[in-house]
């Protein structure tokens, strides 16, 4: 391929990311023919750019080989060069994930840096067509979420991908005519990783069968992200329609998506919302599922909890099913507030005769006196009762939820004040009968919620 066209091409992908001409631009270079092709071209077109190269010293002299023709092109070029060295084992070891995913936030972590002390708004990466491709189909074999054909993007926020049009033959074929060196990683050669499986045996006889296997699956790609597009501006449309959220819990209504997309195209919206809630991989397909089936089934996610309700499906992220711990209260003569479970929720001591606000839906007085101090304050358990007001013998607190029609967020919520006797409240429906303010009361309790 001739100089002159190679460069336009850069060019334009540069203007269709939003780069101007002449802005300055961190390279992402390991010594590969893809990073030192980019390098090179982005130089030949005008762009000032810098070199940052990771050596994680994982290949031994391979490594510092790597290194060293990095050095060399900066030299060559006349342009900056950051470097680090860093292997990646312990940071692999401390957060439990693949030696590859530790390498990339190294990697990552580390343009990012170098982007913000030396005020480069943009960082190219040499992603070409043949990445792409492996990429769409790790993700379509991967098979774990509805979104299958997840792609490498061309632009994500600052960090720019310009040879995603360009074939690895190409990228060759263009270091060959400048008399460009590289490095070749023997470790992609290597079949231990999906990529490297997708890239040696699945894609070669593939493309045998259809040489523009590649583009086409990239083709293909594209116009699925339009049409994900869509479905996902249909599914947030129904989500405002028909999502209630209380105490930070989305409830979604399933009965009025069926009746206008019938069932099947149902699903399809129905995965899309749960994503957009926070759940991913096999837990969406899991969440679809629960739709069929009857209520108070639920499914426990890796980001959260999906519960089927009356109405419809509940999200519960994780941090709102984080272990809270309950807070103990001595005698109180001070107003105290609390924040606990999503609610807000003050303790006031007053002096009988209190005037009282009856049929205050937030509001609990209670016979200070009646209390086995200290009160705590904590979430509700499966197996809790109490003797509710009006009663005589105790109620399991699940029951009253159920009767009381409490919706999945009210009830997944609910907290409990309870002292050395038992429970004496329940968030948002009734106290105790023992603590219920009489005649002789000389103290008043005031909880509001």
């Amino acid at each position: 391929m001739k100089e002159s066209v190679w460069i336009g091409r850069i060019r334009e992908q540069m203007q269709q990311h939003g780069v101007p001409e002449g802005a300055r631009v961190l390279v992402a270079m390991s010594g590969g023919p893809d990073s030192v092709w980019l390098g090179w071209s982005l130089r030949q077109a005008g762009y000032p750019i810098g070199l940052a190269h990771v050596n994680y010293k994982l290949r031994g002299a391979d490594s510092e080989a790597d290194a060293a023709l990095v050095e060399a092109y900066a030299r060559t070029w006349e342009v900056p060069l950051y470097q680090i060295q860093e292997d990646p084992h312990d940071l692999a070891a401390r957060l439990q994930t693949s030696l590859q995913a530790a390498a990339r936030k190294i990697r990552y972590d580390f343009v990012a840096r170098i982007m913000e002390t030396e005020g480069y708004a943009w960082c190219a990466t040499g992603h070409q067509a043949g990445d792409q491709a492996e990429t769409i189909l790790m993700s379509l074999l991967r098979g774990n979420s509805p979104r299958v054909l997840r792609s490498i993007p061309a632009r994500r926020a600052g960090f720019i991908r310009p040879l995603l049009p360009f074939s690895r033959a190409e990228i060759i074929t263009g270091l060959t005519e400048a008399g460009l060196t590289w490095r070749q990683d023997q470790s992609n050669e290597q079949t231990d990783y999906l990529r490297n499986q997708i890239r040696h045996t699945v894609l070669p006889p593939s493309l045998k069968i259809n040489p523009d296997g590649v583009q086409q699956l990239i083709n293909r790609s594209e116009w699925y992200t339009r049409q994900h597009t869509l479905i996902r501006q249909l599914a947030l449309e129904e989500a405002k329609a028909h999502v209630v959220t209380a105490f930070g819990i989305p409830e979604l209504a399933l009965e009025p998506l069926i009746q206008r997309w019938g069932h099947s195209s149902m699903q399809v919206i129905l995965a899309e919302i749960l994503t957009h809630w926070g759940a991913h991989g096999h837990d969406v397909w899991a969440g679809v599922d629960l739709a069929d089936r009857e209520p108070g089934r639920y499914h426990e996610g890796t980001t959260g909890r999906i519960l089927r309700t009356r109405a419809g499906l509940a999200w519960i992220s994780a941090a709102l099913l984080a272990p809270e711990p309950p807070v103990s209260l001595d005698r109180i003569t001070a107003p105290q507030t609390l924040h606990i479970s999503g609610h807000t929720m003050t303790l006031t001591w007053y002096q009988a005769p209190t005037p009282m606000r009856l049929g205050g839906s937030h509001l609990y007085y209670m016979d200070y006196d009646a209390i086995q101090w200290p009160l705590t304050i904590r979430r509700w358990e499966p197996g809790d009762r109490m003797i509710p007001f009006g009663m005589r013998t105790s109620k399991k607190i699940s029951d009253i939820l159920t009767d009381q029609k409490a919706g999945a967020a009210a009830k997944f919520c609910a907290i409990v004040a309870e002292d050395q006797a038992g429970i004496v409240w329940l968030s948002g429906f009734r106290i105790a009968a023992r603590v219920q303010v009489q005649p002789a009361t000389r103290q008043v309790l005031l909880l509001s919620i």
